[in-house]
């Protein structure tokens, strides 16, 4: 079933912005009948405060603003957070490279409609939906899961067992064999197999060096230096295609009718 409900944190200097920003949020639940929560902060300072992984689904995050800036504030973020959307808010395009640096979700321009963060909820529902599609299932202590590949950060081969990792820190040990999860997951580019056993989502990377791969939560693996430089290839690359369909989805967003929004 999909899941209709959104965690939303708006982060702007200007008691306006907030509240224009809040009230076509509240608009927009009350039409697709979805279940929004909303927290409002004045600066990215007090969002920091008491920010954690998983918290949120999307930030509305202003770039200008007394303090911490937006692109530095969303720095902060990314630091703890990979998974969560980030939506600029500003008065001009300036910052548009710094923002997507960020793996910004979108930038809007405060002078336009509210036509425009409607359009970046109806991108951002898709992509959580996009998202949530495939499942890994196993069993792991007499009970059957089905993980979304999207939270699997690593697969790790344990004896007779195989210990998956999840973003939000769930380690589960299942006899599902490893070549079988290697199979369910051959079909995703993201999950690579870096050593013998160890298969990881290569959005959770954090750092290839020559002996080893860095994944979210701290994890560390050995890999050999005959494969470093392929794996690092691969890894950035990856990165590097992430990146440039952002931009290709920018520009023709930008190109379109009323287009003062960008939606990666």
């Amino acid at each position: 079933m999909e899941d209709r409900s959104l965690n939303i944190a708006i982060v702007d200097d200007m008691d306006t912005d907030r509240e224009r920003i809040r009230i076509a949020l509240q608009e927009y639940a009350m039409l697709n009948c979805l279940e929004m929560d909303i927290e409002s902060f004045t600066c990215g300072e007090e969002l920091l405060d008491s920010f954690r992984p998983l918290q949120y689904t999307l930030i509305f995050l202003d770039i200008y603003m007394t303090g911490m800036t937006g692109v530095e504030t969303a720095a902060r973020i990314r630091e703890k957070d990979d998974n969560v959307y980030i939506v600029f808010l500003t008065t001009s395009e300036d910052h548009r490279a710094e923002a997507f640096s960020s793996f910004a979700s979108g930038y809007i321009i405060k002078s336009s409609g509210d036509s425009d963060i409607y359009r970046t909820l109806d991108h951002i529902l898709r992509l959580k939906t996009e998202r949530g599609g495939d499942r890994l299932s196993f069993m792991s202590g007499y009970k059957e899961y089905n993980v979304r590949y999207d939270d699997i950060v690593s697969l790790c081969s344990d004896g007779n067992y195989i210990t998956i990792t999840c973003k939000d820190g769930t380690l589960y040990r299942s006899r599902m064999k490893h070549a079988d999860a290697r199979k369910s997951l051959s079909g995703d580019s993201r999950f690579l197999t870096v050593t013998r056993g160890v298969i990881v989502n290569l959005e959770y990377v954090k750092r290839v060096s020559s002996k080893s791969c860095c994944v979210s939560g701290g994890a560390v693996f050995p890999i050999s230096s005959s494969k470093s430089r392929e794996i690092s290839r691969i890894w950035h690359n990856y990165m590097f295609d992430r990146i440039r369909r952002e931009e290709l989805l920018d520009h023709s967003l930008r190109d379109a009718p009323n287009g003062s929004i960008t939606s990666v």
